[in-house]
């Protein structure tokens, strides 16, 4: 009987763990203004953490959609952005195009995801 309590319990104690988050009310989410100029706001992020400002490229993938980010202790929401970037790597060559997703807020980014985690937020995003 013991054991099929215990068993029972560490059953229980695993699902709770799988439970979903509860729904997302988004009409009531503050997702701030559109962006103004989300492409000046992504150079600025990406050349103040560049080994080489100078050399930063970066192109728009997709234009601002409104969108939020279930996170730990919350939701974030604002305007999903998703962009390349390109630049300099610690040899002096080009890394080549990577991909970056951003949620922006009253033009402030408030989320950023790069490399996989980019291109999978970005290629979930509609178009």
């Amino acid at each position: 009987m013991k054991n099929h309590l215990l068993g029972l319990t560490i059953t229980t104690t695993l699902l709770s763990g799988c439970a979903s988050a509860p729904p997302v009310d988004v009409k009531s989410l503050n997702y701030g203004e559109k962006p103004d100029n989300p492409l000046a706001i992504a150079e600025r992020v990406e050349k103040y953490n560049a080994l080489d400002a100078g050399s930063i490229q970066v192109k728009t993938i997709i234009n601002p959609t409104k969108g939020y980010m279930q996170i730990t202790g919350g939701v974030e929401a604002g305007w999903e952005y998703c962009y390349q970037v390109n630049g300099k790597n610690t040899f002096g060559g080009n890394t080549g195009w990577q991909y970056r997703y951003m949620l922006i807020r009253n033009n402030v980014g408030v989320y950023f995801a790069r490399d996989n985690q980019a291109a999978t937020l970005c290629s979930n995003m509609k178009i």
